[in-house]
């Protein structure tokens, strides 16, 4: 789980970084581009978001178990 943190973060980085090139080119013809990496953006912000929840469940439960 934590890898696959790691690689959101990643991948979320490089996608920020993607969307940042493309809001400085002022061209029509870049936005449908825009538009994917914006979706994708949320795409992988939704991941990340159940990673981090499954990680903080496990890590309740193990707890849990632990004082069991």
């Amino acid at each position: 789980m934590a890898a696959s943190r790691a690689q959101l973060d990643n991948a979320l980085e490089e996608a920020r970084s993607l969307q940042a090139q493309l809001a400085a080119v002022d061209s029509p013809d870049f936005a449908s581009q825009r538009l994917s990496v914006r979706l994708k953006l949320m795409q992988l912000e939704a991941e990340k978001a159940a990673v981090v929840g499954s990680i903080a469940e496990i890590e309740e439960n193990m707890l849990r178990l632990g004082s069991g």
